[in-house]
């Protein structure tokens, strides 16, 4: 199950520019070959956001169709009832499957699904898994206990968990037979090659490789060169921060208005707020990929995180300035 918005059915497209991932993409199609030959399984990828974990999906299963998880109560039910009559007759199997996956509430997958996934090797794959919670979840979960019987291979993609409900889900997913894979950032070179694969232009994939830090999301917003981050890019890094608590979120402006190079001592004797109440929120935000901790220094995983939350405060500041003063650095204690 998988696609941006809407459906991507039956069949998925290798991603334009899409570099790397090599290894990811073999442990993926070896899968994808066990179930075929009637071996079931399950896939646990995690990444921070914008990583590429949907891109790795489309490419490692291309030609496979599938759908995302939308922040829909019942994504399974949502799923069948995106597919158009032309998609029904071409994939009659899966509509199948998501009729008898809707179907279930309240009943074991176990027991109501077995025959169906008996008959025929099935794949589903599960993208942004971090939106989905309620009855979904659960069935999800409850999937996992067919794989080792039946033709079954289950893929979760999720953003770094920051939620107790998917516990169950990923102690299930990298069970006995299951396979975690954790991207990593793409390597400078990498990046290089995906930033001209974009068609940046080449006076600027030098900073947009730096300010990206190996999120091809970001790359793909970079590509102006532009002082001020465009709209799309301030929207990305919203959607980003979305999964933290309001005041996680209020803490990474605070560390965006404040001097590189700091650590959470700095922080708190810029803020007046404790240690331990900004370890909290740099915790959660360290869990949630979006910053590094070494030596005590905390920084932003991706630097252009940083620009685009100083920006409305930097625009602000230089409105209120006459031109000859110079720029303050740090920021009020508030």
């Amino acid at each position: 199950m998988n696609g941006a918005e809407g459906s991507r059915f039956p069949a998925s497209l290798p991603p334009v520019g899409f570099v790397g991932r090599t290894d990811e993409q073999d442990r993926l199609r070896a899968k994808l070959a066990g179930v075929r030959d009637g071996y079931g399984g399950s896939v646990w990828i995690e990444g921070g956001p914008g990583i590429g974990k949907s891109e790795l999906l489309a490419a490692a299963f291309a030609g496979t169709g599938w759908m995302r998880a939308t922040e829909e109560a019942d994504p399974f039910r949502a799923m069948l009832a995106r597919l158009d009559d032309a998609a029904r007759d071409r994939a009659a199997d899966l509509a199948e499957v998501a009729a008898a996956i809707g179907a279930c509430s309240g009943v074991s997958p176990a027991i109501s699904l077995a025959p169906l996934f008996r008959r025929r090797p099935v794949i589903l794959v599960l993208d942004d898994l971090h939106r989905v919670g309620g009855a979904s979840l659960e069935i999800w979960s409850q999937l996992h206990q067919l794989v080792h019987s039946v033709p079954l291979l289950l893929v979760s993609a999720t953003r770094p968990m920051v939620r107790p409900a998917l516990d169950a889900v990923h102690a299930r997913a990298i069970g006995p037979g299951g396979t975690a894979i954790n991207l990593s950032p793409l390597t400078d070179g990498e990046a290089v090659a995906l930033a001209h694969a974009y068609g940046h232009d080449p006076y600027v994939v030098d900073g947009a490789v730096r300010d990206a830090a190996g999120n091809p999301a970001y790359l793909r917003h970079l590509a102006g060169g532009r002082s001020d981050p465009p709209p799309e890019l301030c929207a990305l890094v919203a959607d980003h921060l979305k999964g933290l608590t309001a005041r996680a979120r209020h803490t990474m402006t605070q560390l965006a208005l404040a001097p590189p190079g700091g650590t959470a001592i700095d922080l708190a004797a810029r803020t007046g707020r404790t240690v331990d109440d900004l370890r909290t929120d740099l915790d959660e935000a360290q869990r949630s990929g979006i910053l590094t901790c070494c030596g005590g220094v905390v920084a932003f995983r991706h630097p252009i995180m940083r620009r685009v939350l100083r920006f409305p405060h930097r625009r602000r500041a230089a409105r209120a300035l006459p031109a000859n003063e110079p720029w303050p650095t740090g920021f009020v204690r508030t």
